[in-house]
């Protein structure tokens, strides 16, 4: 090893050289920061949610995955220009690390995306829905995520704020994604049933063919002899009651999930005459549901729980991101439900941009 004099007259290495030259501890200070910066953003995710854990389903239950609002951002109304891409990478970064996250931790059944996928697909062209949809498939894969179902919501095929919701947009959505009203059987033959829920709403501007294309696919089901989990991106209240009443008394439901309103809630249906029968009570970001802590008439199936599931996106503006792990039972209710939370955004985003400020103030400085 070389030596040389240190101004106090000890022998320093020349590892230590390289620490006192003008520059470079400079750089090593950035190098560690920087360093920290990125273990977190790689293994952050997981040290997050670990602390949240769930337990082995039963057996004979049905673990679902519902990932709701992600609303993946567009073109059009993000800045343009480079802080537009960077300000849409980010946004892709945070919704697929945490999904995946959850997904790996939990090895779900099936993965169902409760709507509002895209943030611009009402309103793309058919090249940008194109874009967007291929954006999407690319953030969740099918050969990560094999069996994904996926619910439509506004921000997809419109009927919200008086945008017409049109036979057009459902085709567009479905070439890309998958029939807006269906069903399928889950391995221990629970019935899961989705269906175009804007289509119903009320004060939506929706095409009669549409609305009829809904309530034809109910009717055509009949009762079914198991009971069914239903969802729908938007949460009953916002329905119809008449279709509402067709929607549970119809496809005999037992559990429904919705989401839309980008916070958790839970609420009851009658299972008489499908009324709500309480005020929706708000289900804290990783809170935990077990069977003995459910309500009493759901228990006894006397009525019908509606579990509102959170955004995904720290971009919808809120505190309560998380996406919902749910084991089902034979019979289609709950049996234990974990609300994974999300960790806030901006607060480290801004944390990065005071970081490369003084990173920019250290590189000035002269000695």
């Amino acid at each position: 090893m070389v030596y040389i004099r240190h101004p106090s007259g000890k022998a320093v290495g020349s590892w230590r050289v390289f620490l006192f030259r003008r520059w470079n501890w400079r750089f090593a200070t950035i190098g560690i920061v920087l360093s920290c910066v990125l273990l977190w953003e790689m293994v952050g995710p997981r040290l997050w949610l670990f602390s949240a854990g769930m337990e082995d389903p039963a057996p004979g239950m049905s673990r679902l995955l519902l990932v709701a609002d992600p609303q993946l951002q567009g073109f059009h109304n993000e800045p343009s220009g480079g802080l537009g891409m960077l300000t849409r990478w980010d946004a892709y970064k945070y919704v697929r690390k945490y999904v995946r996250a959850v997904y790996y931790m939990t090895k779900p059944e099936q993965v169902v995306f409760m709507g509002d996928l895209l943030d611009e697909g009402s309103t793309a062209s058919d090249d940008e829905f194109a874009s967007y949809a291929y954006r999407f498939h690319q953030i969740f894969p099918w050969s990560v995520m094999p069996w994904q179902l996926f619910v439509a919501g506004d921000n997809d095929i419109g009927g919200e704020d008086g945008e017409l919701l049109t036979a057009a947009a459902v085709t567009r959505f479905e070439k890309y994604f998958r029939p807006v009203n269906g069903n399928k059987t889950t391995g221990t033959g629970v019935p899961l049933v989705w269906f175009n829920s804007p289509a119903l709403a009320a004060g939506y501007s929706v095409e009669p063919s549409v609305r009829e294309a809904v309530l034809q696919f109910i009717n055509s089901r009949g009762a079914p002899l198991r009971p069914v989990v239903l969802f729908s991106h938007l949460p009953l209240q916002r329905l119809e009651y008449s279709d509402v009443k067709q929607l549970l008394q119809g496809l005999n439901v037992a559990t429904v999930f919705s989401s839309h309103e980008h916070c958790a809630y839970t609420t009851t249906h009658s299972k008489l005459d499908s009324t709500q029968l309480d005020e929706r009570e708000p289900f804290p970001p990783g809170g935990r549901f077990v069977a003995g802590g459910e309500p009493r008439c759901y228990a006894d199936n006397k009525c019908i729980l509606e579990v509102t599931v959170p955004t995904a996106s720290y971009r919808m503006g809120v505190d309560c991101m998380a996406v919902a792990v749910v084991d089902i039972d034979t019979v289609g209710k709950i049996q234990q439900m974990v609300m994974f939370e999300f960790p806030a955004r901006y607060p480290v985003l801004l944390l990065y941009a005071v970081l490369a400020v003084l990173a920019a103030v250290l590189l000035s400085i002269r000695l």
